[in-house]
């Protein structure tokens, strides 16, 4: 490197990188709207590897209009990558529904909703994708 030169960080998600791009909101306004450090979503984007908790990545995913897994891909487990078994997704479903029942919506947190919606919406996609195999099956 030449004297007097910057170097750029190298994005250890560009997936990411890129979708805050694209939702024309900075790496502090992410952050502000998910009552997170600024510093938090830098390492998201920066450093190889790094992933949020999974309530962090659906509220993520709810702010920038994406869906988490395309951010994260690693964070999806190699089984949930194909269609689940009825009995499983309809226990996490009702886990999850569980959960949701409990929330009081007139004080929580607008990332606690969309922690809880995203948890809802990956539940009800795992319950339909074992439902519409088991259609192509019969």
């Amino acid at each position: 490197m030449m004297p007097g030169t910057i170097q750029k960080p190298k994005l250890g998600n560009p997936r990411l990188h890129a979708a805050i791009v694209e939702s024309g909101l900075t790496y502090e306004e992410v952050a502000d709207r998910l009552k997170l450090d600024p510093k938090t979503v830098q390492r998201w984007v920066y450093e190889p590897g790094r992933r949020p908790y999974a309530h962090h990545a659906y509220a993520v995913g709810q702010v920038l209009g994406v869906d988490p897994w395309e951010l994260w891909p690693a964070m999806r487990s190699p089984q949930s990558q194909a269609a689940p078994a009825v009995p499983r997704s309809a226990c996490a479903a009702r886990e999850v529904l569980a959960q949701v029942e409990k929330v009081d919506v007139t004080t929580a947190s607008t990332v606690e909703l969309a922690m809880h919606v995203g948890a809802l919406s990956a539940s009800l996609r795992a319950v339909l994708s074992a439902f519409e195999a088991e259609a192509e099956e019969a």
